[in-house]
C-alpha cells in the first residue's frame, strides 16, 4: 500500500494504518485518501471493461424489443440499465484523463454502480 493522508487532520503516512486511527488526531476514519495510481487506474480499467459488458447488453435488449418483437418487462427494464453504464463510462474515462488532477483516491472511489444491480 502507498503512502495515505487522513480526512480530518491531512497527516500523511507511509501506510494505511491497520485500525483506520489517525496517530496524529486520533480519528477514526473510513475515508482515508490512498495514493496509489497505479491501483487506481486498475480499478478504474475494470469498471469501463464492465460498464462496456452492460452496455453491450442492454444494447442487444433494446434490439431485440425493437427488431425482434419480444415485448417482455424484463427486457425493458434491462435495456434502462445503459444509462448508469454511459454516465459510469463518462466518470471513468475522465478520471484516468485528468493524473495531473490525482491527489489521491477514497476505497469509496473505487466502487461500482454494477453491485447494484
Amino acid at each position: 500500500m502507498k503512502k495515505a493522508r487522513c480526512s480530518h487532520c491531512d497527516a500523511i503516512t507511509e501506510n494505511l494504518p491497520v485500525s483506520h486511527v489517525c496517530k496524529q488526531c486520533g480519528m477514526f476514519s473510513n475515508d482515508w485518501y490512498i495514493y496509489d495510481w497505479a491501483a487506481f487506474v486498475s480499478f478504474k480499467r475494470m469498471h469501463i471493461v464492465m460498464n462496456w459488458v452492460v452496455f453491450t447488453m442492454s444494447l442487444s435488449c433494446l434490439a431485440a424489443i425493437v427488431f425482434l418483437g419480444i415485448d417482455d418487462f424484463f427486457l425493458w427494464l434491462l435495456s434502462l440499465l445503459a444509462f448508469p453504464a454511459v454516465y459510469d463510462l463518462f466518470k471513468s474515462y475522465g478520471a484516468l484523463r485528468d493524473q495531473d488532477k490525482y491527489q489521491g483516491h477514497r476505497m469509496r472511489d473505487t466502487c461500482s454502480w454494477i453491485p447494484l444491480m
